[in-house]
């Protein structure tokens, strides 16, 4: 009679332990699936901007953004490294960013096949700098102008509008 007793009270602990488990894993379940899942409150925005109008779709959107977008984009060239004038030990990692507009296929083309030349452009003009010039903020708005002025000096199909410098990193 021992023996069954002590049988029965194995099975009852290996019972309550499973149920235990399966209690637990459900638990988790429902707190890891629902901590992915964000709660998006609405944004009450006011436009105030006479440039707004209402698309197609109920809500508004600024027709010089939208102009913007149509007539202009973007070249990237990411990752030029250059080492610094007398600074061995530095170097500046840079990117530039060439704003042109859309319509002049000719000068897309230009940019694409010239991309060597440019990226060779930007790092003679930033390794004949000092350390202290690059890290000087203010002196970014006279590289932006500089570097216009001699990409524009290779382009023949056209002009780039405007210089951007999504990083500069200097180590």
């Amino acid at each position: 009679m021992k023996i069954n007793n002590i049988g029965k009270v194995n099975v009852l602990v290996i019972v309550i332990i499973v149920v235990a488990q399966i209690i637990i894993a459900g638990v988790l379940y429902f707190i890891l699936s629902s901590k992915g899942e964000q709660k998006i409150k609405p944004i009450k925005v006011e436009h105030s901007n006479k440039d707004a109008i209402i698309s197609e779709e109920g809500g508004f959107t600024n027709t010089k953004a939208r102009d913007y977008i149509k007539e202009y984009m973007i070249t990237e060239l990411s990752d030029i490294v250059v080492n610094p004038r007398n600074a061995p030990e530095s170097f500046l990692v840079v990117s530039i960013a060439l704003e042109h507009q859309t319509k002049n296929v000719n000068l897309i083309t230009e940019l694409k096949n010239k991309d060597l030349l440019i990226k060779d452009k930007v790092l003679s003009y930033f390794s004949i700098k000092e350390k202290e010039e690059l890290q000087d903020i203010d002196s970014r708005e006279s590289f932006k102008r500089d570097l216009k002025r001699e990409i524009n000096s290779l382009l023949i199909e056209g002009k780039i509008s405007n210089v951007l410098i999504p990083q500069f990193v200097i180590q």
